[in-house]
Order: C-alpha cells, then structure tokens, then sequence
C-alpha cells in the first residue's frame, strides 16, 4: 500500500515545457496509488457525500435570508 509518505520520499522538484516548477514522482507509485482500494472508513464518507449531493435541498430561500440574518447579529468575535 502507498502513501502520502511514499510519495513525498520519491518526489523530486522538476521543471515543465514552458519552465514552471513541477513535482515528479515514478509512474509506478503514481499508478499503484491510483490503483489502491479506499480505505473503509473513506468509502463511507465518499458514499455519504454522494447521498447527499443526490438529494436537493428543498429549504426555502426565507430560511438562509434569516440565517445570514442571524449570523451578521451574531458575529463570532475570537479577540
């Protein structure tokens, strides 16, 4: 399995066509970490994600305009 680790130790700071800087790493830890199965925990959140994207959300343009509404009354202030 490869990692991000993996990929930082190989990579190597290069130049392309037109002189900008690029990061290269070896095709084969490229295609084995395309390759590689989601972690479960991954899938599960990617799966969530896609669930919620398919579902509209059906809340009503009053709701945010208060919302805003709210938050400009009620500032965070972290000073």
């Amino acid at each position: 399995m490869v990692d991000l680790e993996d990929i930082k130790r190989a990579a190597y700071v290069g130049t392309d066509e037109q002189g900008r800087p690029v990061a290269h790493i070896p095709l084969e830890l490229w295609e084995a970490w395309m390759t590689q199965e989601l972690r479960p925990q991954n899938a599960r959140l990617l799966a969530l994600l896609d669930e919620w994207d398919a579902n509209p959300d059906d809340t009503p343009a009053e709701w945010w305009d208060d919302f805003q509404a709210f938050l400009k009354a009620n500032r965070l202030d972290l000073s």
